[in-house]
């Protein structure tokens, strides 16, 4: 079976990183939240790609990233309380600031 992956890519210096566009499934989006957010506190993407990769994730994966209008569990799960926490700060700021314009 093939599987066609589309990634987003953000750019660092000289380096490429890539995060899955579209994941297949839960887990997958998890963990690329997780890495994301792991390649922010080491300092190898910025604000801006962080926002723009959980932006890219809310606009494309909503029913794997939310549950009943709640981070899913699994997500919860995988990512632990502290990214989770931030990870809810930037979806609200990103929701209030689309609503804004």
């Amino acid at each position: 079976m093939l599987y066609i992956c589309y990634y987003l890519f953000v750019w660092r210096r000289d380096n490429l990183y890539t995060f899955l566009h579209y994941p297949i499934t839960v887990w997958e989006l998890a963990t690329e939240i997780k890495r994301v957010f792991n390649d922010y506190y080491l300092r190898r993407i910025d604000e801006k790609q962080l926002h723009a990769c959980i932006l890219t994730w809310v606009d494309n994966c909503p029913n794997k990233l939310f549950k009943d209008d709640e981070i899913n569990p699994t997500v919860k799960a995988v990512i632990g309380k502290n990214r989770e926490f931030v990870l809810k700060k930037i979806i609200n700021n990103l929701c209030d600031s689309s609503i804004a314009q």
